[in-house]
């Protein structure tokens, strides 16, 4: 009977003890998954991108020297963002995020690369389609908060805008598309918490933001172009260029005016990321009317003495 009784008492405490680890496991925190969420920040309004238009974004993550995400797709999903792959739980760590978008480009850009806290997109080609926005973010998880990762997006590329202005009191008709050359158009951009730089910037691109038209410009009027995406670079050698000719109320030609120019880097050195600039050229730009003074007559000058022909006769 005592070898029974201390058999059950034994069986009994194992199945307490059993018990007691179920009823303590079931209080332990749950294991928190990392989410994400996205804005866009908008000191300058996005061309194509905004807090609502944004439907994907890739993001990286570690801590440590642990990797966490590596270019996962996030996608958005009615109101929430979700992440292919396996889900991933927070630990008590300080962690390492960063993300970008192009704009709603299906796949993601080749070779990025997350690491010491800089995200690294290598030869990147600006095309009007896309803007591209990124952010870099450090998460201190030590006390294993389950909110989700806030992304708050930059531009990373600069808008430019040109505007035509006939400041002449003719008609006035563009003869030759406005074209800006010399512009770098593929580059690195380097992401990181202070902000982004771009290098090694190659192949040039020629924008024609405003075409050649006979339609008539008023005396006065603009002749504004799109908006356009263009990389963040030097001004030091992009040059702009347009013909313009200018007609009198009887509809002829009065001056032709052809324009070459640097973009003056006096003011405005770089174009910057997150920027946008507006350029006004006014038409015919220091072209002047061909007019005409009071003519002046000289006086006579005297050859100072007689000249003798025939001195033998006097």
């Amino acid at each position: 009977m005592k070898k029974h009784f201390l058999f059950f008492a034994m069986a009994v405490a194992a199945m307490t003890s059993c018990m007691k680890d179920e009823v303590v496991a079931s209080y332990e925190p749950a294991p928190q998954a990392i989410g994400f969420e996205s804005f866009v920040n908008k000191t300058t309004k996005a061309v194509t991108a905004t807090d609502s238009d944004i439907q994907k974004f890739y993001a990286y993550a570690y801590y440590s020297t642990t990797p966490v995400f590596n270019g996962v797709t996030v996608t958005k999903e009615d109101d929430a963002w979700d992440h292919d792959g396996e889900t991933k739980y927070w630990t008590a760590n300080t962690y390492y995020f960063g993300a970008y978008a192009n704009g709603n480009d299906a796949n993601p850009i080749a070779n990025v690369s997350f690491a010491d806290g800089k995200l690294t997109i290598p030869s990147y080609t600006v095309t009007d389609a896309n803007d591209l926005v990124a952010d870099v973010r450090t998460v201190d998880n030590t006390t294993l908060s389950n909110l989700p990762v806030g992304f708050t997006f930059d531009h990373l590329l600069t808008k430019i805008k040109f505007t035509v202005r006939n400041t002449s009191e003719y008609t006035m008709k563009i003869s030759t598309a406005l074209t800006i050359n010399g512009a770098k158009k593929t580059g690195t951009c380097t992401v990181a918490i202070n902000g982004a730089t771009w290098a090694s910037q190659a192949g040039d691109i020629t924008y024609t933001p405003i075409a050649a038209s006979p339609d008539e410009i008023v005396a006065g009027a603009n002749v504004p172009s799109e908006e356009m995406l263009v990389l963040p670079q030097s001004l030091a050698n992009i040059t702009y260029s347009i013909t313009a000719e200018f007609y009198d109320d009887n509809g002829a030609m009065v001056i032709q005016k052809s324009l070459t120019e640097t973009i003056d880097p006096t003011s405005i050195e770089n174009w910057a990321p997150g920027t946008s600039y507006n350029y006004i050229i006014g038409m015919p730009y220091a072209a002047t009317e061909i007019t005409f003074a009071q003519p002046t007559v000289p006086d006579w000058t005297s050859h100072g003495s007689n000249i003798e022909l025939n001195p033998d006769q006097q």
